[in-house]
């Protein structure tokens, strides 16, 4: 099954990697991929508002009705975090396993040991 025309270099890469688990089941059908379009869209949308926050951080300055200099969470964290909970869901729903990247640096030690 080829992926959606128009969209982000994640979704391709989340699509394709998704996929592959899909098709090889016995009971794969047109529902499963609708799923996984919704399951794409979240993680784009993940990546969007991570990097919103590194670009503009966690918080922001504002002033209270006195005046007084107040800080305040970044909105995109809230809703990074609700993005997060959903993408646990749907990869639940469809019985996807997403591994970690063969390659990546593995830690023994702890870093506040």
């Amino acid at each position: 099954m080829d992926c959606p025309s128009k969209v982000s270099a994640n979704y391709k890469k989340i699509w394709s990697i998704c996929i592959e688990q899909l098709e090889k089941r016995d009971n794969f059908n047109e529902y499963h991929v609708e799923q996984l379009k919704l399951l794409c869209d979240l993680f784009d949308e993940y990546y969007i508002l991570t990097k919103n926050i590194k670009k503009n951080g966690h918080t922001y300055e504002t002033y209270s009705d006195r005046g007084a200099l107040i800080y305040k969470p970044n909105p995109s964290i809230a809703l990074r975090d609700k993005c997060l909970v959903m993408i646990k869901d749907y990869t639940k729903l469809l019985n996807l396993t997403i591994n970690k990247v063969e390659g990546a640096a593995k830690t023994d030690k702890d870093e506040w040991a």
